[in-house]
């Protein structure tokens, strides 16, 4: 009897409890896994709101001093002002070195693409967009952005900050 239990600690592992443990590691990757990839895309999106929002920032302080100055804002976009009278100032938009000269951001947030939409009137930044693709004209008016759980389940690739 003592050699067979001396004779069956030298053998390894029975395939049952190989496959038992096989079992176990794929349930646990299984629950893993998806908690790891939402995790990872709602840190995406973060850093992203918070570039928008220095963005927003710097943005917000230059329209502030060009209007105690006394500059017509609304020159500074080519774009036409949305319904309800704001305009839209693209990353690819000459003017935007007006509105955000360098020193004014992170120069990391600068190199990415994106919208920042301002009322010339009262000089107030209404929001930002960030992106690492390009972002173009007519997406700075979808009522998707603002909403963030709308933004996670469309893949987290636009940040955005409205103050």
């Amino acid at each position: 009897m003592k050699e067979d239990i001396a004779q069956r600690k030298h053998r390894g592992f029975t395939l049952a409890e190989v496959l038992a443990v096989v079992a176990i590691v794929a349930v646990l990757l299984g629950l893993a896994v998806p908690n790891a990839i939402a995790y990872s895309r709602k840190l995406r999106l973060t850093e992203l709101d918070d570039g928008a929002r220095g963005i927003y920032m710097a943005a917000q302080n230059k329209l502030m001093s060009m209007k105690s100055a006394g500059e017509d804002l609304s020159k500074l976009s080519t774009h036409e002002p949305n319904k309800d009278g704001y305009y839209v100032i693209l990353s690819e938009d000459p003017a935007i070195s007006t509105l955000l000269p360098a020193g004014s951001a992170d120069a990391k947030l600068l190199e990415k693409h994106y919208a920042v939409e301002f009322d010339p009137v009262s000089g107030k930044v209404y929001a930002v967009w960030i992106s690492d693709d390009e972002l173009d004209y007519s997406m700075a008016y979808s009522t998707l952005f603002p909403d963030r759980t709308a933004r996670l389940r469309a893949g987290a690739n636009v940040g955005y900050y409205g103050g």
